[in-house]
């Protein structure tokens, strides 16, 4: 009997050291029921219902506050809820019945909230429109822990008997950035315990298993599992889950603009060899560059600047878009075809338009038509009556602004007689002349197309000029120079034979008499010096024409 008695008493003097008996309301105390609104610690003054005192609640807790729908009938509810770290306002929230929830049944207005982290005490006040709250007694009227409104209860004067354990605050899933791991530190400095009897037991947090630590820079969702224990002995465990994960898009590398020389055609595939891009995590993420769309490849013989989008992912699914841009140039002037050189007699005239007829232009872009010659500068024409080389210059630019530039030299020499002999074999003589063999060898001697110390034996191999050389036209005559070594030098000219007008006259020989021609065809020249003829196989040509002394012009 003894025994029992002396265990009934050690029995009571341990929960003696554990249990606070409350025999009046007390707002430093946590209610024994569900409701933490007492009548006890409300007053009415007018329309205005408040707290006397905060009263004690939990931190970053999730909190219910319910009021009967009648207490709004016909008017506006408004209310006020403050709270406390001990004397220290830290915010507040303001509620009115445009945010407040009817409960299903339509009996009820209630608002769910959470307190903050630093949260201890908290106090209210609301209006009162009507007569339903005394001073002394606030009914239907509760504040309770959780995230849905229950039955009404009235207050319940509690005990602080430590029967509960602790409770974490922020304990949830905490992302991790790839880029900027969080360490385990961290996250547990961002945790703290409380206790409704020892208050902050934050120190007290213990890691039993960490799985993240190991795989911080491994995309993936981890466990950590801390502890908390009170000075009774409760403990209570938490599990952090921590996602690894990847917020960064990959990264195009710049290769800037994209030229395309006209005619070339860059394939897509061609483009996106060009192209990079990498990833934080992934690296490099050149193989997953697709095409989102393309201005260029339809315009790719057009000249301009054309855009291409491209996108790239990782194994996040992060994305990022870039834009190139392709520009379609023209890079090759146009080419000029045709004369290089040519000679003339001192005594004759060449303009402009007699060379560029001669001359043709193409280009890769732009049609032949649109290219128009310019001569950039002529120092023949003021020359034209000395002997010696001169140039022409002539120019072509296309739309792209590509020039060329053909220089033209012009030999004005003596002995020629009124022919414009051009390199490509073109010779231009009026119809009152008529070429021979020896002629022809002269031009060429002239322009160092024949050695002037080596003789020569013409061969005609087709003659169409010398039976027309007086009508005007166009002829061709094909001639063999063959020298004494046996070297044959082959030429084909062609023979344009054109019109003169005269204003000089004919001066007879014998009688002195001045008579002007009719016709060019008509003229017959008896001037001193022989007239040669030469038989060429059955061809007859006149060798020599004329001495220039008895023709004036």
């Amino acid at each position: 009997m003894k025994k029992r008695l002396l265990l009934l008493m050690i029995l009571v003097s341990l929960l003696s050291i554990f249990i606070v008996r409350v025999d009046a309301y007390s707002p430093h105390y946590l209610p024994g029921g569900k409701n933490y609104i007492s009548s006890d610690n409300i007053i009415k003054v007018g329309e205005q219902v408040s707290t006397i005192n905060p009263f004690l609640v939990k931190p970053y807790t999730d909190y219910t506050f319910s009021i009967e729908r009648y207490y709004t009938d016909g008017r506006e509810f408004i209310m006020t809820i403050s709270f406390y770290d001990d004397d220290i306002l830290l915010s507040q929230l303001n509620l009115d019945d445009s945010i407040m929830q009817l409960t299903p049944d339509g009996s009820s207005m209630f608002y769910t909230f959470k307190t903050p982290v630093e949260t201890n005490y908290m106090e209210f006040e609301f209006r009162d429109n009507g007569s339903y709250v005394s001073g002394t007694e606030l009914t239907n009227v509760q504040l309770e822990e959780g995230t849905l409104p229950t039955a009404y209860e009235p207050y319940i004067e509690g005990n602080i008997l430590d029967t509960s354990s602790p409770y974490f605050i922020g304990s949830s899933t905490i992302i991790s950035y790839f880029d900027q791991p969080i360490t385990l530190a961290e996250i547990q400095a961002s945790l703290s315990a409380y206790d409704d009897v020892d208050g902050d037991l934050t120190d007290n947090i213990i890691v039993l298993e960490d799985n993240y630590s190991a795989n911080i820079g491994v995309l993936g969702s981890y466990t950590i599992n801390f502890s908390v224990s009170d000075n009774s002995g409760n403990v209570t465990n938490t599990t952090i889950t921590v996602e690894v994960i990847d917020i960064l898009p990959p990264v195009f590398s710049n290769i800037e603009n994209i030229t395309a020389v006209y005619p070339n055609v860059y394939s897509q595939e061609d483009i996106l060899a060009m192209l990079s891009a990498s990833d934080n995590y992934d690296g490099d993420v050149s193989s997953n560059i697709t095409v989102t769309s393309d201005d260029y490849s339809a315009n790719a013989s057009i000249i301009g600047t054309y855009q291409m989008e491209f996108k790239v992912s990782d194994s996040s699914g992060n994305e990022t878009t870039y834009i190139q841009n392709i520009t379609v140039v023209d890079n090759e002037g146009p080419v000029i075809s045709g004369i290089d050189n040519l000679s003339i007699g001192y005594d004759q005239s060449l303009t402009h338009n007699m060379i560029l007829a001669n001359l043709s232009v193409v280009d890769n872009y732009d049609d032949a038509s649109t290219l128009q010659f310019v001569v950039e500068s002529d120092n023949y024409s003021a020359n034209k009556d000395e002997l010696g080389s001169y140039e022409i210059r002539v120019s072509v630019t296309d739309s792209s602004g590509n020039k060329t530039i053909k220089v033209v030299t012009i030999n004005v020499v003596d002995a020629i007689g009124p022919v414009v002999y051009f390199n490509s074999s073109v010779i231009q003589v009026y119809s009152d002349t008529v070429l021979s063999l020896p002629d022809f060898a002269k031009l060429l001697v002239k322009t160092n197309e024949l050695d002037i110390n080596s003789d020569y034996f013409i061969k005609v191999r087709y003659d169409s000029y010398t039976p027309y050389s007086n009508l005007p036209g166009t002829y061709h005559i094909y001639l063999d120079f063959e020298d004494g070594y046996g070297r044959i030098t082959s030429k084909n000219f062609e023979v344009r034979v054109v019109e003169r007008g005269y204003d000089g006259v004919y001066i007879h020989e014998n009688t002195g008499e001045i008579t002007k021609p009719n016709t060019i065809s008509t003229l017959i020249y008896s001037v001193a010096g022989s007239v040669s003829l030469v038989g060429v196989g059955g061809i007859i040509v006149i060798l020599k024409i004329y001495k220039k002394k008895h023709f004036k012009l």
